[in-house]
């Protein structure tokens, strides 16, 4: 798979610790991304920030993008995956 423009670029997957979600960061991850991922139970995903966050908590998504931006140095590419923000 080949997705022009994602490599080295950060990338924050909801969802990311099962399923649809995880298959979206580790695709991410392989293709050269900076991949944060986030779920209600952290995703542990090799070279991957995995954070732990309820997507329905407008305080929690706030405090992950937080972490991501500080320990990435950006946020740049959003994949709702799953969860609604209010």
């Amino acid at each position: 798979m080949q997705l022009d423009g994602i490599e080295g670029r950060v990338a924050f997957v909801t969802g990311g610790a099962r399923g649809i979600g995880r298959c979206v960061a580790e695709t991410l991850r392989e293709l050269g991304a900076q991949v944060a991922a986030c779920d209600l139970e952290a995703p542990a995903l090799e070279g991957v920030l995995g954070l732990e966050a309820d997507v329905t908590s407008e305080a929690a998504v706030d405090a992950a993008v937080t972490a991501v931006e500080e320990s990435r140095k950006a946020t740049r590419d959003y994949l709702k995956e799953e969860g609604e923000r209010p």
